[in-house]
């Protein structure tokens, strides 16, 4: 079976605990967002970057 970027993701989603948090950075041409949630996908932080 080849490997599936999808399911490595769910592997690093599955091995997060309690004292994880996620940071998340999405880059576009005029707007940037960053956010951090915790294990369970409960956003904490949200910022818009221009």
């Amino acid at each position: 079976m080849p490997f599936n970027m999808r399911d490595k993701l769910n592997q690093l989603v599955e091995r997060t605990s309690n004292r994880h948090v996620v940071v998340s950075v999405d880059i576009a041409q005029q707007t940037h967002v960053a956010r951090v949630m915790n294990n369970s996908g409960i956003v904490i932080k949200r910022t818009f970057f221009a």
